[in-house]
């Protein structure tokens, strides 16, 4: 049959963020407009990581009401950037 298609392995990554997205304190992920959009779970304390997280990723943001947003680029590179990010925000709380 052949290797996969490179948009499977972009459907993989993606996935991969949305399974690591609640270890982090995030209730929902969303891709829209060269943007990934995290919202932080309500009930809970952002992790004490958040802050430096952010201050590592160019022109990232977040809202009173708790949505994280991190202007993208290509998906390849920057699904596994939104990955170590949240790695970075869950750590070891």
């Amino acid at each position: 049959i052949g290797p996969a298609p490179p948009q499977v392995a972009d459907l993989a990554r993606a996935q991969r963020v949305r399974l690591a997205a609640p270890r982090a304190g995030v209730v929902s992920v969303k891709r829209r407009a060269r943007k990934w959009r995290l919202s932080l779970d309500p009930t809970s304390s952002p992790s004490s990581n958040l802050g430096e997280a952010l201050t590592g990723w160019s022109g990232a943001q977040v809202s009173p009401e708790g949505e994280i947003t991190l202007p993208i680029g290509n998906n390849g590179p920057e699904l596994e950037r939104v990955l170590r990010f949240l790695k970075q925000v869950k750590g070891k709380d």
